[in-house]
């Protein structure tokens, strides 16, 4: 049991040291490197404590700066953080504590002192006050690293047990929890990508208990309790998202990430939800399509030649029924008749004939026929439209 612990804290320290570096790579993106600073040569006392690596440090205040604490603080920190204000204190075996003027420091013990380090959290920056003002250890953890301000636009973040806290001159301080988005925060590239930095903390309030968490370049939903990966929303597809009452509206949560491409000609975008999708292109802008008309669509419509949608899904035809309206074609729905669409020559006769509230009612097919090069037909509630290149349009009535 000592000897695995051991070996699990050493692993630990080995990989704080690499982040400490920068080196750490994640799912291909570089983390942001952990503050890491260069002790300069000192000449020991010849006589140290036992165990001892630094010699303690004492203060104008009468409290003394000691052991791995020593170290820490004899680093070029020691100005930032100002004279300890309280000796060390160790509640437990798993944490030791230093409280300075103007912060912090952390120490957990280990089975291995040989190289002890500590991390301080400074009270006086927007990240650090965020860990102390959001309950600090209790709620975080251990700072894994000092304070490091090289993220874009001036911007701060400090990395602990439990997170990142990021802070910007124009964006308030906030966390990206590790069991909440920070894997996918990561993946994006953290404040130097498309999300750019998080304008809040995770809020776990959706419905069902579902998460999500702004940032500058979008939203991140999760239907599950936090530790999900989560589905970033962004753009054209956010706005439509947003006016269609977020997750409690009709579609629900998102399922995946934005997708263009796929066959999606035209620069063309989809991204699915509980109960359908929003479709985007340059020339149509997003709407949302769902239910049978949405399947629809999916199964056979974009590829049948009718384009993207040019309207959200509207439910008052005859008889409680559903149309569409895409670029080159109009679907219809009921519950007696299914999902058609409508094209071309045949699409223009319908329409002279008053749609669905006109004699011929619902289309009870798709377009059947082409294929042969002669007769293309669709059948109707009560008839049947035809067309060949020879004759033209007609119209068979039952």
């Amino acid at each position: 049991m000592r000897a695995t612990k051991f070996r699990g804290r050493r692993i630990a320290r080995i990989l704080l040291s690499a982040l400490a570096a920068g080196a750490v790579i994640c799912g291909g993106v570089t983390a942001p490197a952990l503050a890491a600073t260069s002790l300069p040569e000192t000449t020991a006392p010849t006589q140290l404590p036992a165990g001892a690596t630094t010699p303690p440090i004492p203060a104008p205040s009468g409290f003394v700066v000691a052991g791995p604490f020593a170290k820490w603080y004899s680093q070029a920190i020691a100005t930032s953080y100002g004279p300890p204000i309280a000796n060390q204190s160790c509640p437990s075996n798993l944490l030791c504590t230093q409280d300075f003027q103007n912060g912090t420091a952390f120490w957990q013990p280990t089975l291995d002192n040989s190289n002890p380090s500590a991390q301080g959290v400074l009270r006086t920056t927007p990240t650090g006050a965020k860990y102390f003002a959001d309950g600090g250890y209790a709620a975080l953890g251990l700072p894994l690293g000092e304070e490091v301000c090289t993220a874009p636009h001036g911007g701060c973040y400090q990395w602990f047990e439990k997170g990142i806290t990021w802070w910007s001159p124009t964006t308030a301080a906030a966390t990206v929890r590790t069991d909440g988005f920070q894997a996918l925060y990561e993946q994006k590239n953290w404040a130097w990508g498309p999300m750019g930095y998080p304008l809040g903390d995770i809020n776990c309030m959706g419905p069902g208990g579902g998460c999500y968490q702004w940032f500058q370049g979008g939203i991140v939903w999760s239907a599950t309790s936090p530790g999900y990966f989560g589905s970033w929303v962004h753009g054209a597809i956010e706005a439509k998202f947003a006016q269609l009452g977020w997750a409690w509206g009709t579609l629900g949560y998102p399922h995946l990430e934005e997708m263009c491409g796929y066959g999606y000609t035209d620069g063309g975008c989809v991204q699915y939800f509980d109960n359908g999708q929003i479709v985007w292109s340059l020339a149509t802008g997003a709407s949302m399509i769902h239910g049978a008309i949405g399947w629809g669509w999916l199964r056979a419509g974009y590829y049948g030649g009718i384009g993207y949608p040019t309207g959200d899904e509207q439910c008052t035809a005859p008889n409680s029924g559903c149309y569409q309206w895409f670029q080159k074609g109009v679907y219809f729905w009921s519950a007696a008749t299914g999902a058609h669409y409508v094209k071309g020559a045949i699409k223009s006769t319908y329409e002279g004939l008053g749609w669905s509230w006109g004699r011929l009612g619902y289309p009870t097919s798709d377009e059947s026929g082409a294929w042969l090069g002669n007769e293309i037909r669709q059948d109707f509630e009560h008839g049947s439209i035809t067309w060949t290149p020879y004759s033209g349009i007609k119209v068979i009535w039952r």
